[in-house]
């Protein structure tokens, strides 16, 4: 149903997805899924055109907890997570995770794409929920943006003065889909097919990016063809890598913003540009700490390494002390057994020599037999 039937070449609808993974009972960068909520009110307060896949339980709860946020530009678009569009390779993402040519070598097993077949799969399936979108267009928008359900971690100062968010600067773009950029994408083309397996920052994040609907579409195909091309190669990441070797195939159809992870606000021109100057020092502080905080991480997991390392190496000690055991028990069994043979053998030959000089052979006593005396 569409519920503007005003077209506007001027127009944009905000897509998003709110799914509980279980991260909630994760080891590692775990979180649970009403802290994820939380994050999301402060997309729901944006008061733009905006869709919302998620399960029917989410959402009667979202409607029954956080009514009194909603307005008339939201969207539920109710869908269970086995039918989204990637559960289908569900089976196949486990089988690949689990193998050694997957495991060797890979720095990124702790992370959620190293171990969350759930989390792989609702990262890869972006596109998806955008093509979806498109195909229904309640809003009869020209172009269409994804952003995390979660983006911005509950960073209320992220959103601020931003309600009723319009990218004017990006609806001027029908040819190309537009990502935040972080760093230059010539530093990650050494990796080749490993660089799933490398601990480093991603060349531009999939928190926030869109564009013209037709743009939308050819990089939805574009992504599922290269999607299935990486999994052949036993290669599984989440949509951020993947994003990287689509636009190494076809880079026409990206335009490339920098900036940093929260910057969607700032993909178009800012009306204050001072504030944007002291955010970008903030988030660059920031980024700068979280760099340090994610080296720290990464020595902390080498030293982990290095301890199961030694482990093994102690491992591999006891197996051969172990093994010299064994070897000298069979070398003492061997012993007996040939000392044994040989008294047989001298036995044998003693009374085969009495037999043939007919002398008298001793008769043993049984055991307990009394005792005759002449």
């Amino acid at each position: 149903m569409i519920l503007d039937t005003r077209y506007n070449d001027n127009s944009a609808t905000l897509v998003t997805a709110i799914y509980d993974i279980g991260r909630g009972n994760w080891n590692n960068w775990k979180r649970s899924f009403l802290t994820y909520i939380q994050y999301f009110l402060h997309i729901l307060k944006l008061n733009t055109k905006l869709i919302v896949f998620c399960e029917k339980s989410t959402e009667k709860f979202i409607r029954k907890e956080y009514g009194h946020l909603m307005h008339s530009n939201v969207v539920f678009m109710v869908k269970r997570f086995s039918k989204v569009e990637f559960y289908r390779y569900r089976q196949i993402i486990y089988n690949v995770i689990e193998t050694d040519e997957f495991k060797e070598n890979n720095t990124m097993l702790r992370n959620p794409e190293g171990f969350s077949v759930d989390y792989i799969i609702l990262m890869n399936n972006k596109l998806s929920f955008l093509k979806e979108a498109i195909d229904v267009n309640v809003f009869n928008t020209s172009h269409f943006f994804w952003i995390d359900g979660g983006y911005g971690h509950g960073d209320e100062h992220i959103f601020q003065n931003v309600q009723g968010w319009t990218p004017s600067r990006l609806l001027a773009l029908n040819k190309t889909v537009t990502f935040i950029q972080l760093h230059d994408t010539e530093m990650y083309k050494k990796y080749g097919l490993s660089l799933h397996k490398e601990s480093i920052d991603p060349a531009f994040p999939g928190g926030f990016f869109g564009g013209h609907q037709s743009a939308v579409l050819e990089l939805y195909h574009l992504y599922n063809k290269m999607f299935r091309s990486l999994l052949i190669e036993n290669v599984l990441d989440d949509d951020q890598n993947v994003f990287l070797f689509c636009y190494f195939e076809t880079p026409r159809l990206f335009n490339l913003v920098k900036g940093y992870y929260w910057h969607f606000i700032y993909v178009q021109p800012s009306k204050n540009l001072l504030q944007k100057e002291k955010w970008d020092v903030k988030y660059r502080k920031r980024e700068r700490a979280g760099e340090r905080e994610r080296e720290r991480e990464r020595e902390r997991e080498r030293e982990r390494e290095r301890e199961r390392e030694r482990e093994r190496e102690r491992e591999r000690e006891r197996e051969r002390e172990r093994e010299r055991e064994r070897i000298q028990i069979r070398w003492k069994f061997f012993r007996w057994t040939n000392f044994i043979r040989c008294h047989s053998m001298v036995l044998t030959l003693v009374c085969m020599r009495l037999l043939r000089s007919n002398e008298p052979l001793p008769i043993p006593i049984p055991f307990g037999a009394p005792l005759k005396y002449h």
